[in-house]
């Protein structure tokens, strides 16, 4: 478990921690406003990941 202050530092190390978790077949629980999560998953997608799969495979679940 990790607890990040975001600003614009921050967002990248969320998406690497979520992309780390992915990589050592984890789930991983998301606790962000809406933007904040939006920001977090566009990483995401830009490091090559789609949120919306691992989300639908039960890996990646977001609550605000």
């Amino acid at each position: 478990m990790s607890f990040y202050t975001l600003d614009s530092e921050g967002f990248g190390a969320v998406a690497r921690f979520v992309a780390d978790g992915w990589a050592g077949d984890e789930c991983v629980v998301l606790v962000a406003t809406g933007p904040h999560r939006a920001a977090v998953e566009t990483l995401l997608v830009a490091l090559g990941h789609d949120p919306a799969s691992q989300a639908a495979s039960g890996r990646y679940l977001t609550l605000d």
